[in-house]
């Protein structure tokens, strides 16, 4: 693959790389993305007939934030009747709301996450860290909807 000339801007860079691979504009084209606006940019006309697709490498990065958070939260010592574990419960249903997002279920990765900030709550100031990195993630899911596939 070329490396990216300074001259040339993204758009510029990215179509004369898809030509060169044998593509072109008006042909339809799975494009995989973080979403960000640079990337959509540099996709030009091609992103007229193609399928933008949020790729997994930043979708897991978006989830590691949570989780990490999640893992430093606050804890009693476990209630022998309460099983499973406040904090492996939670980790349970993040990783059920990455489930939803892999099999094309955006909105209901979106009430699970919403489900997830009430039983966290906000009684410490790690527990509104996790709530802001969830807020933060379903914002991002919401503004992707049309780029996470059934």
């Amino acid at each position: 693959m070329q490396h990216c000339d300074l001259e040339t801007g993204p758009t510029e860079w990215m179509q004369r790389f898809l030509v060169e691979q044998g593509a072109c504009p008006a042909q339809p084209t799975t494009l995989l993305s973080d979403s960000g606006d640079t990337a959509w940019q540099a996709q030009g006309d091609f992103r007229e007939f193609g399928e933008p697709i949020l790729d997994w490498f930043h979708i897991a990065m978006c989830m590691r934030q949570p989780t990490q958070l999640i893992k430093g939260l606050p804890t009693e010592p476990p209630d022998p009747q309460e099983l499973p574990h406040p904090i492996e419960e939670y980790l349970r249903i993040l990783h059920r709301a990455k489930a939803h997002l892999w099999h094309g279920s955006p909105h209901r990765v979106l009430q699970t996450l919403e489900d997830l900030s009430w039983e966290i709550g906000a009684e410490s100031e790690r527990a509104e860290s996790v709530q802001d990195k969830l807020e933060e993630f379903m914002s991002y899911v919401t503004a992707n909807l049309a780029s996470i596939p059934n």
